[in-house]
Formats: C-alpha cells, sequence, structure tokens
C-alpha cells in the first residue's frame, strides 16, 4: 500500500479509479509512487486477462476495475502486453516527481490477401 497520511479505503478507491483509466485511455500521467503501485496492479489485471474467460475470473476484474473500464479490458483481453513506466519531468508546483504509466499492446498484423 502506498504510503500516505489517508486511511487505506481512499487510496484503494485511488487506485481502482486509476486502473480503470489507464484501461481506458491506455495511458495516464500521476506521481512515480503511484505510478510504481499502478505497475503492480496493472501487471495483475493483465496476468488475470491471460486467463480463460469463467464467471470467477469476471467477477475478480469487475472487483479490480469499475464497469466501464472493466468491459473493454474483457473486449481487449488479448491485446495487452506489459505494462511501463516513463519518468518525467518534475510538476512546477511542489517539485512532485511525475510519471507516465502505459500500457503496452501488440498490434495484430492483418492478413492481406494478394490477388
Amino acid at each position: 500500500m502506498l504510503r500516505t497520511s489517508r486511511s487505506k479505503k481512499p487510496v484503494v478507491r485511488m487506485m481502482k479509479n486509476q486502473l480503470s483509466s489507464l484501461v481506458m485511455h491506455e495511458k495516464i500521467i500521476t506521481t512515480l509512487p503511484r505510478a510504481k503501485k499502478l505497475k503492480v496492479e496493472a501487471e495483475i489485471l493483465i496476468s488475470l486477462l491471460k486467463k480463460e474467460n469463467t464467471i470467477t475470473l469476471k467477477r475478480r476484474i469487475f472487483n479490480l476495475l469499475y464497469s466501464s473500464a472493466s468491459k473493454k479490458a474483457l473486449d481487449e483481453r488479448l491485446r495487452y502486453k506489459s505494462v511501463s513506466i516513463y519518468k518525467l519531468a518534475e510538476r512546477p508546483g511542489d517539485g512532485s516527481k511525475m510519471a507516465q504509466v502505459r500500457i503496452n499492446i501488440t498490434e495484430e498484423k492483418k492478413k492481406e490477401k494478394n490477388v
């Protein structure tokens, strides 16, 4: 869990919200400590998505994400490859280290027939 001055529930909700945003937009910008925690959560999600599609698996994914993001995750389940963190410049207001978290996606090559 992140070391913050908040209690556990708001931190869990924040991570769930950021994970849902990451699935929806495929990249987000956040602080470096949050990005490191988010990477771990996203890798757990990707490993779950690669398993067989069962009711229990769907329930676990719905528990990790909010509903609209989880629907997209189930639709694009085989495209997700890994998660990477890119360090950015410090935030001008308070000097926090910033990072971009991105889901790496495998590109499906379409087979074209030469006629």
